[in-house]
């Protein structure tokens, strides 16, 4: 793979736009379910 090749330039690029939305997905999906389990918390410690 040499990096003087444009398709290679653009794959790489295409590569990381990929990666760092799955990073955000997973970030969100993890978050939510934060949020899920510190809510039950929360009902459970109210009642």
């Amino acid at each position: 793979m040499s990096p003087s090749a444009p398709h290679t330039d653009s794959h790489s690029l295409l590569e990381v736009g990929t990666n760092s939305n799955h990073k955000k997905s997973v970030l969100y999906s993890w978050s939510l379910l934060t949020i899920t389990l510190v809510e039950k918390d929360t009902t459970l410690q109210n009642k």
